[in-house]
C-alpha cells in the first residue's frame, strides 16, 4: 500500500468507526519514520506524528485539549464519532485508557449525540513503534 492509499484508507476507517484498521494504519505510518536521528525519544514525538497524519488527511483534530481534569492528548471529530485518544510511552494501552476514564475526559462531549470512542495507545522506545492500543465505545 502506498502513502496515498494509506491516507485514503485511514480517513475512510476513522469515519466508519473502524478503530482497528485506523490504528493499524497509524502503526504502519510510524514504522516508516526513521527515529535514529532523535537522541531521546519522547511521547511528544509520536504524538506529533499522529497529529500531523490526522491533519494531513483532513481530520478535525485537536491536540493537548485542556480540561478542568487535565489535558487530552488528542480529540478527533468526524460526522458520527468523537475519538478521545491518550498516548503513553513504555507503559500500556490500559494505562492510557485508565487516564481517559479516571479524568473523565469524555465529559467534554456528553450530550452531543455522537458515539464516543476512547483509544489508549502505547509507544515503545525499544522498538520505536506503536506497540499496542485498546478502545472502548461509549454513548
Amino acid at each position: 500500500m502506498d502513502e496515498y492509499s494509506l491516507a485514503v484508507s485511514s480517513l475512510k476507517f476513522i469515519r466508519e468507526g473502524n478503530v482497528e484498521s485506523f490504528m493499524l494504519g497509524i502503526e504502519r505510518f510510524l514504522a516508516d519514520i526513521p527515529f535514529e536521528s532523535i537522541s531521546k525519544i519522547e511521547e511528544a514525538h509520536f504524538h506529533k506524528f499522529v497529529y500531523l497524519l490526522c491533519r494531513i488527511i483532513g481530520l478535525n483534530t485537536k491536540t493537548e485539549y485542556h480540561t478542568s481534569n487535565g489535558s487530552i492528548d488528542m480529540i478527533v471529530d468526524v460526522a458520527k464519532y468523537y475519538y478521545i485518544i491518550e498516548f503513553k510511552i513504555d507503559k500500556s494501552p490500559q494505562a492510557a485508557l485508565d487516564q481517559i476514564q479516571g479524568k473523565d475526559y469524555p465529559a467534554i462531549v456528553k450530550g452531543k449525540n455522537k458515539q464516543t470512542i476512547l483509544i489508549g495507545a502505547n509507544f515503545s522506545t525499544k522498538t520505536r513503534r506503536l506497540d499496542g492500543w485498546i478502545s472502548e465505545s461509549i454513548m
